[in-house]
């Protein structure tokens, strides 16, 4: 045979031994992902935890119905329209059921060291601001003048770390994600770690993307700019590859593959939070946290507190739960609020988020709001020391 009719099978020859090597590589790469699943297993089972330090909560709040805020939101969103992309009324509805946030943390968490409320200066006129676990932090009391006033809570969350007095371990909230079940510390902290869900599941995207969403998309864009993925998992592989995921760690594979990541499951709940992470993140990023903090409103521009979660993540920092570990959201509407009765009433979950949306129409919100309040006012009968 000539050397130009051995050209075809030397060209095969190099396709099936790549192929080979590929088949091999891919092999290994199984077995190493069934190892660190089972290794995440036994590695659970061997884990103390230590619950011993304090934990703090951060609750923000914003009273829709004040008049000077309502008038000072206006001249700031009619000045610019750009920024409108998330200012639905829906954000600023007034349910009245913040009293039963208090008085489930009291029931459910009475470990709590300090519950730091965090507002534009206003308060509920049924607050006990004497109460000796409560403190009242206004805006101005954290974030710097030239960002004032906000109305975007991508900036309030930026400053939570300034809070004069905050423990290291603090767990952040909005006021609409209620504790439902009776919680321990180590629900929200592992051996000093915060507990989070690091599944690499895709953003899902909307036609009307709000700014929110954007704001995910924008914080997973720095999170892949400045960390190696590949070597970051590959470095806590029981973390990424992990027994908790169930199925969901073909998503990390995917990661793992592509060297990226194109989201991160996301709870709109209890966030657990290492405040020196927080400070070294809005540290290390000065110009990204300025450029959302410009914002009065929130924007399609901004970044949002999750990328400090991923920082947390990719970083090692943190101990691996499931997707649904912390509760549930539930976007209300008239639909789903029987579900949502149930949910208080049988503790199925550690925390819901009753969270108010466009798909709740006007006509359909004082009904709802009723249920809802009725449903939070049988379980949570009893006044807290947070009440007057």
């Amino acid at each position: 045979m000539t050397k130009n009719s051995l050209m075809p099978l030397r060209r095969l020859h190099g396709r099936i031994n790549d192929w080979w090597i590929n088949y091999k590589d891919k092999c290994a790469f199984d077995r190493f992902v069934q190892r660190a699943i089972i290794n995440s297993k036994k590695e659970k089972k061997d884990k103390l935890d230590n619950p011993d330090f304090k934990i703090d909560f951060v609750v923000t709040w914003v009273d829709g119905n004040d008049p000077n805020w309502l008038l000072e939101k206006v001249q700031y969103t009619s000045s610019n329209s750009n920024q409108n992309i998330n200012n639905d009324i829906s954000r600023y509805r007034e349910w009245d059921i913040f009293q039963f946030w208090f008085r489930a943390v009291e029931r459910n968490a009475p470990w709590v060291n300090k519950v730091y409320l965090v507002t534009c200066g206003h308060t509920p006129d049924w607050l006990n601001i004497y109460c000796p676990k409560l403190r009242i932090i206004k805006h101005e009391d954290i974030i710097p003048k030239e960002y004032l006033p906000t109305f975007n809570s991508h900036t309030i969350e930026w400053f939570l770390w300034k809070i004069p007095g905050l423990s290291e371990h603090f767990v952040y909230f909005n006021d609409d994600v209620f504790i439902t079940r009776p919680l321990k510390k180590d629900d929200f902290f592992s051996r000093g770690l915060p507990k989070y869900c690091a599944i690499a599941k895709p953003i899902v995207t909307f036609i009307n993307m709000n700014a929110h969403r954007h704001a995910r998309f924008n914080s997973v864009g720095l999170i892949n700019s400045v960390f190696d993925i590949s070597r970051c998992i590959l470095q806590q592989p029981q973390k990424w590859f992990n027994y908790q995921y169930k199925n969901d760690v073909k998503y990390n594979i995917r990661a793992y593959e592509d060297g990226l990541i194109s989201g991160i499951v996301y709870n709109h709940l209890g966030i657990p939070f290492r405040k020196s992470a927080m400070e070294e993140f809005c540290q290390q990023y000065p110009e990204q946290i300025n450029k959302t903090c410009m914002h009065r409103i929130r924007s399609s521009d901004d970044i949002m507190h999750q990328a400090v979660q991923m920082w947390e993540m990719f970083h090692g920092n943190f101990e691996p739960v499931g997707e649904n570990y912390y509760g549930r959201l539930f976007f209300m509407n008239k639909e789903n609020v029987e579900v949502v009765e149930e949910e208080v009433e049988d503790e199925k979950n550690r925390m819901i988020c009753i969270n108010d949306h466009e798909y709740l129409t006007d006509e359909d919100f004082s009904s709802v709001q009723k249920r809802v309040k009725k449903a939070l006012e049988k379980k949570y009968s009893a006044k807290s020391d947070f009440e007057i």
